[in-house]
Formats: structure tokens, C-alpha cells, sequence
């Protein structure tokens, strides 16, 4: 057995891992942080956007069925 192939097993597990031990939260918090501010902005401006939507989903599901 070389080296070589632990250290990609190794290598290929650690994100899991990290993930498993951190949890989500610390993930999300650390990758997703600035993304998650303008989609909030963005929401907040737009949320009567966002109804209406779902509004009009649910009128055509119900329409539908």
C-alpha cells in the first residue's frame, strides 16, 4: 500500500467531515454568509413579490385540481 492513495482518502473525506463536526451552521456561516445578506435584502424589498407568487400557485394548483 503507498502513501499516496491514504493521503486522497483522507483529503476526499476531510469537507465531510468537517461538516459532520462543525455542523451546518458554522458551514452556512463561513460560506454563505454574504450571500444570505443580499437574498434577506432582497426579500425584505420584494417580499409582496413573493406573495403574489405563492398566491398565484396556489390559485392555479387549486384550479387544477
Amino acid at each position: 500500500m503507498s502513501g499516496g492513495e491514504d493521503d486522497v482518502n483522507f483529503l476526499t473525506l476531510l469537507p465531510m467531515a468537517v461538516v459532520m463536526v462543525a455542523g451546518p451552521q458554522f458551514v452556512s456561516a463561513v460560506f454563505l454568509a454574504p450571500v444570505q445578506s443580499r437574498l434577506r435584502d432582497w426579500m425584505n424589498r420584494y417580499s409582496w413579490v413573493i406573495n403574489e407568487v405563492v398566491i398565484l400557485f396556489f390559485a392555479v394548483v387549486t384550479v387544477a385540481g
